[in-house]
Order: C-alpha cells, then sequence, then structure tokens
C-alpha cells in the first residue's frame, strides 16, 4: 500500500530527529546544553507510527545565549530559551493545513530567579475560521505571551498588555522551531548551523512540506473562482482575504 505525503513527513521526522540532536550539540555545544527533548520525541513519534499515529511532543529544548539587546539594560546577558512543540496529523489532513494539533512555545527566562520572563506562542486555531467571530484567528498564528506569563501575577509596571494580535504564520515544526529561535535570539549560532549541510538538509524538508505548501495555498488563491475561494485553504490561512 502506497503511504501518503503525511506518512512520509512523519516518518522522516523520526529517522532525522536523532542526527538534528547529533548536529546541534556538536555545533552548539554551550548553547544547546541537553538533545535529550529532542531524542525523547524521536522516541515518542516512532512509537506512535507503530501504531499508525502521526504525534510527537518535545518539552523544554533549552538554549543558553548572550543578549544582544532582547532585554531591559537593567536585565541579565544571559537569557534561557526552552523551546516546546507539540503536533498531530493524520492521513486526511490538507496539504494547507498539515496538522490536527500544533502548539510551539517559546519561553525566556532571565535572572536568578527568573523574574524577567517574555513568551511567543504558535498554534493552531480550535475549531471552525470561517465562522464570523469577534476577532480575527488565522487557521496557524503566532502571538506574544501564552499561559506562561501568567505567572507574573499582573506585574508588569505601567505597560499597557491588551490581548495580543494572532499574527497569521506557517507552521513549523521541531526543526523549523529551533531555526526559529537560533535566527531570531542568536545570530552568530544560526550563521554556524547554516554551514552544516545535514542541518540545512533537515530544515529542507520541513520547508519543503510545511512552508511550501502553505505559500501553494496562498498563492493560488486569485486563480480560483470567488466562491472555491471563499471555502479554499487561503481564507482560512489569512482571513483577512476578501473572496472576490
Amino acid at each position: 500500500m502506497k503511504t501518503t505525503a503525511i506518512e512520509q513527513y512523519w516518518r522522516k521526522q523520526a529517522s532525522v530527529l536523532p542526527q538534528m540532536a547529533q548536529a546541534i550539540v556538536r555545533e552548539l555545544p554551550s548553547i544547546c546544553l541537553d538533545p535529550g527533548p529532542i531524542l525523547q520525541a524521536a522516541n515518542l513519534c516512532r512509537a506512535n507510527l507503530a501504531k499508525g499515529q502521526f504525534f510527537y511532543a518535545m518539552d523544554d529544548l533549552h538554549f543558553r545565549i548572550k543578549s544582544t539587546g532582547h532585554t531591559p539594560s537593567h536585565a541579565p546577558k544571559e537569557i534561557n530559551i526552552f523551546l516546546s512543540v507539540r503536533a498531530k496529523s493524520d492521513n486526511n489532513c490538507q496539504a494547507y493545513d498539515p496538522f490536527n494539533l500544533l502548539e510551539l512555545n517559546v519561553v525566556l527566562r532571565a535572572g536568578k530567579s527568573n523574574e524577567f520572563l517574555g513568551a511567543w506562542h504558535l498554534d493552531r486555531h480550535v475549531g471552525e475560521t470561517e465562522e464570523p467571530v469577534n476577532s480575527l484567528h488565522p487557521l496557524y498564528h503566532f502571538h506574544f505571551g501564552g499561559h506562561q506569563l501568567k505567572e507574573l501575577n499582573d506585574d508588569v509596571g505601567r505597560l499597557l498588555i491588551l490581548d495580543s494580535p494572532r499574527l497569521p504564520h506557517y507552521p513549523m515544526d521541531i526543526f523549523l522551531g529551533i531555526d526559529f529561535v537560533l535566527s531570531h535570539f542568536d545570530g552568530e549560532a544560526w550563521a554556524k548551523m547554516k554551514d552544516n549541510t545535514r542541518y540545512l538538509n533537515f530544515l529542507k524538508t520541513s520547508q519543503d512540506f510545511l512552508i511550501a505548501s502553505h505559500i501553494r495555498s496562498l498563492n493560488t488563491h486569485y486563480e480560483k473562482s470567488p466562491d472555491e475561494r471563499k471555502h479554499g485553504g487561503a481564507c482560512c490561512l489569512l482571513p483577512n482575504l476578501l473572496p472576490h
């Protein structure tokens, strides 16, 4: 029986996650101290594949970086970043919507008692995006904050924080999540990893499956009839798009 594109993607994830762990530790030993969470995700992915299921979870992959302007002047310069990813699919997933569930959290902590805290959250919207709502819910969206910031107990000085805008974004897996952290928070480490051919190959597999399909759905929006546009993937990905 021929395997689906979804199954091929997940089998590839299971096989190359351990290789990604090796590459990260070899190239960035002082930044990513413990590849254990990546290996645990690989084991979970393989175990679920054996049961015909597509799911993995990675909790708190730890990066230690030096701040280059991402913190207040009085904040510590050493920042701990924790990346967590949960993803699930099945063979009925569409090209523009490759997951049933996706949660990606980037949590930043600094200070002796972690008194400095920041967080970014990417997830897949739960529910129907085509239903009228009071605020914008792109199918996949990034926003600042999340449950992690509740521990601040509103201790944010005079800073005004509203419900953060949900920014449309392509879905990301563990590989793209790692690349996101390095590219946004440690450009020197990112540049070093981009010289690693294996690292680039890992990214290509995820980009080809997740980003290319995302962009293709947006590109074909204006080639469709108004009725097809209304119910197409692009309007879920970017609810601001007009169907006509």
